[in-house]
């Protein structure tokens, strides 16, 4: 009678803890909404190379959606939150004080609740100032600046090449 019992017990927390330890050494964990960081491609577009010192840049950045899959984009006041400029000077010093996307805060209260969604092949583009991030005191000197977009959300790190433009008197 009791020997059965003891041995049934046993038997089955040997097989509790041996499934437990299995599933945990054998889960699998299902894949980001965004998982390459090549996903999408970033592009700024100028519409004139150069502008006299102080003056906004205005320019458009691009997301293009490179894969074959919808791409989602979880924000709160706008998809460019995630956005971040370099900029440099024309003696190479960075003027960037904080990343682009903190423009739109304050972050709405509960966080992110929009999304944006990029079918594939699609494209998304907004206007942009890209001088929004610097402190306009900082354009000194003339001469020419550079400027590279990254858009960084989750798993995608999209940077876009770097464009330069002058700023003149």
């Amino acid at each position: 009678g009791v020997q059965p019992m003891y041995y049934f017990a046993l038997r089955t927390l040997v097989l509790l803890l041996f499934g437990v330890a299995c599933s945990r050494t054998t889960r699998v964990e299902p894949p980001l909404i965004n998982e390459k960081k090549n996903s999408m491609t970033c592009k700024i577009l100028i519409s004139r190379d150069s502008t006299p010192r102080g003056e906004p840049i205005p320019a458009t950045v691009e997301l293009k959606n490179t894969t074959k899959n919808v791409i989602k984009i979880a924000y709160g006041r706008h998809p460019f939150e995630h956005l971040i400029f370099v900029v440099k000077s024309a003696d190479g010093q960075e003027l960037s004080k904080f990343p682009y996307g903190n423009i739109f805060s304050p972050i709405k209260p509960g966080g992110a609740d929009e999304i944006l969604i990029v079918m594939p092949g699609e494209t998304y583009s907004f206007t942009v100032d890209l001088l929004g991030n610097t402190d306009r005191r900082d354009w000194k000197t003339t001469g020419t600046y550079r400027i590279t977009a990254d858009f960084i959300y989750e798993a995608i790190h999209a940077r876009s090449p770097h464009i330069e433009f002058r700023i003149t008197k």
